[in-house]
């Protein structure tokens, strides 16, 4: 099948660059990763098979049969099916804000037909749902720029997750510009009738251009509690 899913991996911290090195293998362009904890009981702990410590976890895309293969290989070959080892996940992408931004996602630094100087193009939508996730992975200190421009498009609130970029000199060369290490995921929940132009409203204030140099995407997303604000937001 065709699209990119993004693969979402929770382990222990001490092997984070382990599996960076692990994506690498299956040609992951960008690789996001960021400390973390986990919150559950010492008694799900113990019934999980799990230990309190440190995590990391890590955000890559791919395409979905990569993303098949690196899900097989993250039990066959890193072991993560293991007691207290960590979880792995894939989801689907829905959209993506702008067409360079597609074309290195889905071939890294290879050559393009896209014009990757051209203006913000209409995203490619693959699924639809009622709720989507938009991830933004922008630079450091660019939050209030990028929750500016998708406010003014309807979003609400977000939350941010300081994170380290890895394969960023094959962007750099993709996309022609310098490129900062240190990165912030933006992750703002929305009615994926006000996506595209949250989305669009993000790529034009805040996409690669500008000094947030934001990449764009979103995930559909099955079902939410307590949002029931989004529904409402129309009213405010």
């Amino acid at each position: 099948m065709g699209g990119l899913s993004l693969i979402v991996t929770i382990v222990k911290k001490s092997l984070n660059e382990k599996y960076i090195d692990f994506f690498k293998l299956y040609g992951s362009s960008i690789i996001l990763s960021a400390a973390c904890r986990g919150t559950a009981s010492s008694a799900i702990l113990d019934y999980l098979g799990l230990e309190k410590a440190e995590k990391t976890i890590l955000f890559t895309l791919a395409k979905k049969d990569v993303a098949n293969t690196i899900l097989k290989e993250l039990v066959y070959t890193m072991n993560i099916d293991l007691p207290g080892a960590g979880i792995g996940m894939s989801l689907p992408i829905s959209s993506i804000g702008s067409q360079s931004a597609m074309a290195f996602l889905e071939h890294g630094a290879q050559e393009s037909a896209v014009n990757v100087s051209s203006e913000m193009k209409e995203e490619k939508p693959m699924t639809e749902s009622q709720y989507s996730l938009i991830i933004v992975i922008t630079n450091v200190g660019c939050t209030d720029m990028v929750m500016d421009a998708a406010k003014s498009a309807n979003a609400g609130g977000g939350t941010v997750i300081h994170a380290k970029g890895t394969g960023l000199d094959k962007a750099e060369k993709f996309f022609g510009i310098s490129l900062s290490s240190e990165k912030e995921m933006i992750f703002i929940t929305t009615l994926t009738k006000d996506k595209n132009n949250i989305m669009k409203a993000i790529m034009n204030n805040a996409g690669m251009k500008t000094e947030a140099q934001s990449i764009v995407i979103s995930v559909p997303v099955d079902n939410v509690v307590g949002l029931r604000s989004l529904e409402n937001i129309e009213n405010n």
